[in-house]
């Protein structure tokens, strides 16, 4: 994940151990601090009907709700992260929101249909336990049958990405995109 904390916070001295230690502490508070947007792409950035006629419709209306919180991250949890390297996803967006792109969801077995009910939020689950002190989350999705009913982390897109769910993710950005000054508690404390 991107930092903006560097290595010796500003100094060219080599770091000592309350350097790293600050530097850890600053690391979690950045992450703890930073809105996820998990992106599905079928559905969400083009109606699904419309996937291979007009591909990527509604990214401009999606780019231009993540430009206005800058510090959100997007985790794309499309099945072409199956198909294609973080890389190449990065190139369907805007420079600007590309890096912004900061990974993509582990892809988990799948041993019986049963096991595609909550896959989704599986995945999401396991991304979030390999990055400790991540901050809230919001998952944008066309299939609700991915994700436990009623979840209030899935911002659910019917038909694509239009002004109503532009709207819900400018609103949730915006709640959640607060810089605080508390540092996370260390674990075992």
């Amino acid at each position: 994940m991107p930092s903006h904390w560097p290595e010796g916070v500003g100094d060219s001295a080599p770091p000592t151990s309350d350097k790293i230690a600050l530097n850890f502490r600053l690391n979690r508070l950045e992450r703890a601090n930073t809105p996820i947007v998990f992106l599905d792409f079928d559905g969400v950035l083009h109606p699904f009907g419309d996937r291979h006629t007009r591909a990527f419709c509604d990214l401009p209306r999606l780019e231009a709700v993540i430009r206005d919180a800058p510090r959100a991250w997007i985790v794309i949890t499309s099945t072409q992260r199956e198909h294609q390297t973080l890389l190449q996803l990065r190139t369907l967006f805007s420079p600007d929101v590309a890096e912004r792109v900061v990974n993509v969801t582990p892809v988990l077995p799948m041993d019986s249909a049963a096991d595609l009910a909550y896959s989704r939020h599986r995945e999401i689950l396991a991304y979030l336990q390999s990055c400790p002190d991540s901050g809230p989350w919001l998952a944008a999705d066309d299939d609700a049958t991915l994700y436990p009913a009623g979840l209030p982390n899935l911002l659910l897109c019917e038909d694509g990405f239009g002004t109503h769910e532009a709207a819900q993710l400018a609103s949730w950005l915006a709640a959640n995109s607060r810089i605080t000054t508390e540092v996370p508690e260390e674990r075992g404390n």
